[in-house]
Protein backbone atom coordinates (compact mmCIF):
# COMPACT_ATOMS: atom_id res chain seq x y z
CA UNK A 1 0.00 0.00 0.00
CA UNK A 2 1.03 3.58 -0.63
CA UNK A 3 1.12 5.63 2.54
CA UNK A 4 1.16 9.29 3.48
CA UNK A 5 3.21 10.21 6.53
CA UNK A 6 2.55 12.93 9.09
CA UNK A 7 5.14 13.58 11.80
CA UNK A 8 4.34 15.57 14.92
CA UNK A 9 5.61 16.35 18.38
CA UNK A 10 3.37 16.23 21.43
CA UNK A 11 5.86 17.45 24.03
CA UNK A 12 9.42 18.72 23.96
CA UNK A 13 9.54 22.03 25.82
CA UNK A 14 9.18 24.90 23.34
CA UNK A 15 10.60 22.88 20.45
CA UNK A 16 8.55 22.68 17.24
CA UNK A 17 8.96 20.95 13.90
CA UNK A 18 9.59 23.83 11.50
CA UNK A 19 11.67 24.35 8.35
CA UNK A 20 14.35 25.85 10.61
CA UNK A 21 14.63 22.85 12.90
CA UNK A 22 14.13 20.13 10.29
CA UNK A 23 16.93 18.58 8.30
CA UNK A 24 14.49 16.43 6.31
CA UNK A 25 12.40 18.00 3.55
CA UNK A 26 9.00 18.20 5.29
CA UNK A 27 7.02 16.61 8.12
CA UNK A 28 5.44 14.35 5.50
CA UNK A 29 8.76 12.77 4.45
CA UNK A 30 9.16 9.02 5.07
CA UNK A 31 11.98 9.78 7.51
CA UNK A 32 12.21 12.58 10.04
CA UNK A 33 15.57 14.31 10.54
CA UNK A 34 16.10 17.13 13.04
CA UNK A 35 19.04 19.48 12.76
CA UNK A 36 21.85 19.05 15.29
CA UNK A 37 21.64 21.33 18.29
CA UNK A 38 17.92 22.12 17.87
CA UNK A 39 16.42 19.95 20.59
CA UNK A 40 16.34 21.50 24.09
CA UNK A 41 18.77 20.07 26.61
CA UNK A 42 17.71 17.66 29.35
CA UNK A 43 14.08 17.56 28.17
CA UNK A 44 11.64 14.67 27.76
CA UNK A 45 10.30 14.62 24.20
CA UNK A 46 7.61 12.60 22.47
CA UNK A 47 7.60 12.42 18.68
CA UNK A 48 4.85 10.60 16.83
CA UNK A 49 4.05 9.56 13.27
CA UNK A 50 0.70 8.85 11.61
CA UNK A 51 0.76 6.71 8.49
CA UNK A 52 -2.38 6.65 6.35
CA UNK A 53 -3.22 4.69 3.24
CA UNK A 54 -3.80 6.79 0.13
CA UNK A 55 -5.53 3.97 -1.75
CA UNK A 56 -9.05 4.74 -0.50
CA UNK A 57 -9.46 2.22 2.35
CA UNK A 58 -8.74 4.81 5.10
CA UNK A 59 -6.35 2.44 6.89
CA UNK A 60 -3.95 4.22 9.18
CA UNK A 61 -1.37 3.52 11.87
CA UNK A 62 0.11 5.48 14.76
CA UNK A 63 3.37 5.15 16.66
CA UNK A 64 5.39 7.34 19.01
CA UNK A 65 8.73 7.43 20.75
CA UNK A 66 9.56 9.17 24.03
CA UNK A 67 13.14 9.99 24.96
CA UNK A 68 15.20 12.27 27.19
CA UNK A 69 17.57 14.63 25.40
CA UNK A 70 21.18 14.90 26.46
CA UNK A 71 22.16 17.35 29.18
CA UNK A 72 25.53 19.11 29.43
CA UNK A 73 27.93 18.11 32.21
CA UNK A 74 26.91 19.17 35.70
CA UNK A 75 28.88 22.34 36.45
CA UNK A 76 31.80 22.25 38.85
CA UNK A 77 34.36 24.99 39.36
CA UNK A 78 37.58 26.32 37.82
CA UNK A 79 40.55 27.07 40.05
CA UNK A 80 44.16 28.25 39.87
CA UNK A 81 46.94 26.65 41.90
CA UNK A 82 48.12 30.03 43.17
CA UNK A 83 46.35 33.21 44.20
CA UNK A 84 49.47 35.28 43.48
CA UNK A 85 49.94 35.39 39.70
CA UNK A 86 52.13 37.82 37.76
CA UNK A 87 51.32 38.51 34.12
CA UNK A 88 53.49 36.37 31.80
CA UNK A 89 55.99 35.66 34.61
CA UNK A 90 54.31 32.89 36.62
CA UNK A 91 53.08 29.53 35.45
CA UNK A 92 50.02 28.29 37.27
CA UNK A 93 47.99 25.11 37.12
CA UNK A 94 44.45 25.82 35.99
CA UNK A 95 42.06 23.01 36.87
CA UNK A 96 38.44 22.01 36.33
CA UNK A 97 37.03 20.40 39.46
CA UNK A 98 33.86 18.51 40.38
CA UNK A 99 32.32 18.31 36.88
CA UNK A 100 30.18 15.20 36.45
CA UNK A 101 27.94 13.67 33.80
CA UNK A 102 25.90 10.62 32.97
CA UNK A 103 28.23 7.58 32.72
CA UNK A 104 27.21 7.10 29.08
CA UNK A 105 28.34 10.64 28.20
CA UNK A 106 32.00 10.24 29.14
CA UNK A 107 34.78 11.07 28.36
CA UNK A 108 34.72 14.78 29.11
CA UNK A 109 37.00 17.29 27.41
CA UNK A 110 38.24 20.67 28.58
CA UNK A 111 39.15 24.02 26.99
CA UNK A 112 40.59 26.73 29.24
CA UNK A 113 40.40 30.42 28.38
CA UNK A 114 40.73 33.94 29.74
CA UNK A 115 38.18 36.71 29.24
CA UNK A 116 39.02 40.37 28.69
CA UNK A 117 35.88 42.46 28.54
CA UNK A 118 33.61 40.84 25.96
CA UNK A 119 36.49 38.98 24.31
CA UNK A 120 37.57 35.42 25.00
CA UNK A 121 41.11 34.19 24.38
CA UNK A 122 41.99 30.50 24.48
CA UNK A 123 44.73 29.35 26.83
CA UNK A 124 44.62 25.73 25.63
CA UNK A 125 43.29 23.56 22.86
CA UNK A 126 40.76 20.86 23.72
CA UNK A 127 42.27 18.63 26.40
CA UNK A 128 41.45 15.14 27.64
CA UNK A 129 42.68 16.00 31.15
CA UNK A 130 41.06 18.57 33.49
CA UNK A 131 44.16 20.68 34.08
CA UNK A 132 46.96 22.55 32.30
CA UNK A 133 50.00 24.70 32.99
CA UNK A 134 49.26 28.21 31.73
CA UNK A 135 50.61 31.72 31.57
CA UNK A 136 48.10 34.50 31.99
CA UNK A 137 48.72 37.20 29.37
CA UNK A 138 46.45 39.87 30.87
CA UNK A 139 46.86 41.83 34.10
CA UNK A 140 44.26 43.38 36.36
CA UNK A 141 40.79 42.04 37.11
CA UNK A 142 40.32 39.23 34.62
CA UNK A 143 38.13 36.15 34.33
CA UNK A 144 39.33 32.63 33.72
CA UNK A 145 37.00 29.99 32.37
CA UNK A 146 36.68 26.38 31.30
CA UNK A 147 34.33 24.88 28.73
CA UNK A 148 33.62 21.26 29.61
CA UNK A 149 32.08 19.08 26.90
CA UNK A 150 30.75 15.54 27.00
CA UNK A 151 31.15 12.89 24.33
CA UNK A 152 28.03 14.22 22.55
CA UNK A 153 29.44 17.78 22.48
CA UNK A 154 27.03 19.29 24.98
CA UNK A 155 29.03 22.01 26.73
CA UNK A 156 28.92 24.01 29.95
CA UNK A 157 31.00 27.12 30.71
CA UNK A 158 32.17 27.96 34.23
CA UNK A 159 34.08 31.15 35.04
CA UNK A 160 35.92 32.74 37.94
CA UNK A 161 37.15 36.30 38.48
CA UNK A 162 40.78 36.63 39.59
CA UNK A 163 43.42 39.30 40.07
CA UNK A 164 46.62 39.19 37.99
CA UNK A 165 49.51 41.47 38.84
CA UNK A 166 51.23 43.34 36.01
CA UNK A 167 54.74 42.37 34.98
CA UNK A 168 57.29 44.45 36.91
CA UNK A 169 60.61 43.07 35.72
CA UNK A 170 60.48 45.04 32.47
CA UNK A 171 58.54 48.11 33.62
CA UNK A 172 61.21 50.55 32.43
CA UNK A 173 61.67 48.93 29.02
CA UNK A 174 59.91 49.55 25.74
CA UNK A 175 57.17 47.05 24.88
CA UNK A 176 59.32 45.45 22.19
CA UNK A 177 62.22 45.06 24.60
CA UNK A 178 59.87 43.57 27.18
CA UNK A 179 58.75 40.91 24.70
CA UNK A 180 62.35 40.22 23.72
CA UNK A 181 63.39 39.86 27.38
CA UNK A 182 60.58 37.44 28.16
CA UNK A 183 61.50 35.31 25.16
CA UNK A 184 65.19 35.28 26.04
CA UNK A 185 64.35 34.27 29.61
CA UNK A 186 62.60 31.10 28.44
CA UNK A 187 64.57 30.25 25.31
CA UNK A 188 66.64 27.65 27.16
CA UNK A 189 63.58 25.94 28.62
CA UNK A 190 63.56 22.34 27.39
CA UNK A 191 59.85 21.74 28.08
CA UNK A 192 58.18 22.47 24.76
CA UNK A 193 54.83 23.11 26.43
CA UNK A 194 56.46 26.04 28.21
CA UNK A 195 57.67 27.49 24.92
CA UNK A 196 54.25 27.11 23.36
CA UNK A 197 52.54 28.77 26.31
CA UNK A 198 55.00 31.67 26.25
CA UNK A 199 54.37 32.28 22.56
CA UNK A 200 50.61 31.86 22.89
CA UNK A 201 50.44 34.22 25.86
CA UNK A 202 52.43 36.88 24.06
CA UNK A 203 50.31 36.61 20.93
CA UNK A 204 47.14 37.03 23.01
CA UNK A 205 48.65 40.11 24.64
CA UNK A 206 49.64 41.50 21.24
CA UNK A 207 46.18 40.91 19.80
CA UNK A 208 44.55 42.69 22.75
CA UNK A 209 46.95 45.63 22.44
CA UNK A 210 46.27 45.82 18.72
CA UNK A 211 42.48 45.82 19.22
CA UNK A 212 42.59 48.45 21.96
CA UNK A 213 45.17 50.65 20.23
CA UNK A 214 47.30 50.85 23.38
CA UNK A 215 50.57 50.10 21.57
CA UNK A 216 51.81 51.45 18.27
CA UNK A 217 51.35 49.27 15.20
CA UNK A 218 55.12 49.42 14.62
CA UNK A 219 55.91 47.97 18.04
CA UNK A 220 53.24 45.29 17.61
CA UNK A 221 54.70 44.26 14.25
CA UNK A 222 58.21 44.13 15.76
CA UNK A 223 57.00 42.11 18.72
CA UNK A 224 55.17 39.60 16.51
CA UNK A 225 58.34 39.22 14.47
CA UNK A 226 60.22 38.40 17.70
CA UNK A 227 57.65 35.76 18.64
CA UNK A 228 57.93 34.10 15.23
CA UNK A 229 61.72 34.20 15.47
CA UNK A 230 61.54 32.69 18.95
CA UNK A 231 59.38 29.82 17.72
CA UNK A 232 61.78 29.17 14.85
CA UNK A 233 64.77 29.04 17.21
CA UNK A 234 62.86 26.94 19.70
CA UNK A 235 61.84 24.30 17.19
CA UNK A 236 65.38 24.15 15.82
CA UNK A 237 66.75 23.60 19.32
CA UNK A 238 64.08 21.01 20.16
CA UNK A 239 63.11 19.21 16.91
CA UNK A 240 59.47 18.30 17.48
CA UNK A 241 56.22 19.17 15.77
CA UNK A 242 56.19 22.99 15.38
CA UNK A 243 53.66 24.90 17.43
CA UNK A 244 51.07 26.77 15.35
CA UNK A 245 49.94 30.01 16.94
Amino acid sequence: NKLSMQWGISRCGDFALTPTTLASATITSPQLAIRAGQLPQDTQCTIYVIAQSIEGNNAFGYNEITFLTNAPPTPGRVELSSMHIVQLDDFATIEALDFTDDPNDYPLSYVFSVFYGDDEFLLTDKLEVPFAQVLLPISGNVTIGVRVSDALNETVLVQKAIQVEPTKLYANSSFTRTVESILELYLQESDYQVGAQIANGLLVLLNIAEEKGTISSQEIAQAKHLVVKFLRNYTEAYPITPYTA
